[in-house]
């Protein structure tokens, strides 16, 4: 009998797009009839959340899977205006705490990922320009990780170190491009830039425009 219940109270699985629509418009609903300071308060929060859950699944899921890779970039690398010039996003390093910063890293091989756990245990975390490979998206303070991930994520683990990142600018992402939950689009033509690789993503990204926009007072037509 109880199982019959407990059945009929499960969700059907909810899919990319409609995770992504939910979020927005939890975002949306609950910045009415609040003031600017307000608002800022609620989107830091979502942003935030969304970071620590996106990271931890990078953390766990080698777990209950098979990747053989890190993950891909979390955001459109290549950006163009409104006639068609590419638009340069990345500029020098900057350095990023692994201490304060969310770390979007995905240990891929689980020996590896233990190993580097019981060798930084006891040792400081040492930078490897060699080894260590990362861009950090300045705006939204997340730094994806695509090489070094094992180490990386052990320093992200124990909070200790340093690492030197590409830094992104995301005001020009901002500018230049948006998404659905399932695609990243050119802003001004509309077309497909390319598939997007977590909803997560997708949402911390709008949530995050929103929030630039609110600050700087500009409009936001795509959200």
């Amino acid at each position: 009998m109880f199982q019959n219940i407990f059945k009929k109270k499960i969700k059907p699985h909810i899919n990319y797009s409609e995770s992504f629509r939910l979020i927005m418009e939890c975002a949306n609903n609950y910045m009415e009839n609040k003031s600017k300071d307000e608002q800022l308060i609620l989107l830091d929060y979502l942003i935030d959340s969304l970071k620590i859950d996106l990271c931890a699944t990078g953390t766990v899921f080698p777990w209950y899977n098979q990747p053989t890779a890190p993950f891909n970039p979390p955001f459109p690398s290549r950006v163009y205006d409104e006639i068609g010039s590419e638009i340069e996003i990345y500029g020098t390093k900057t350095e990023v705490s692994l201490e304060s910063s969310s770390i979007y890293v995905r240990p891929w091989e689980n020996n590896r990922a233990f190993d580097s756990i019981i060798y930084l245990s006891n040792k400081d975390f040492v930078y490897d320009k060699d080894n260590h490979g990362s861009y950090y998206y300045d705006d939204i303070d997340l730094c994806y990780v695509y090489n070094g991930n094992h180490s990386i994520n052990a320093g992200r683990y124990f909070k200790k170190g340093k690492i030197a990142s590409v830094c992104c600018n995301m005001v020009l992402l901002y500018e230049h491009c948006y998404t659905d939950g399932l695609k990243w689009y050119n802003a001004h033509t509309n077309e497909v830039i390319a598939a997007v690789e977590d909803f997560r993503l997708a949402a911390i990204f709008e949530i995050a425009r929103k929030r630039y926009n609110l600050i700087h007072d500009n409009s936001d037509t795509k959200t």
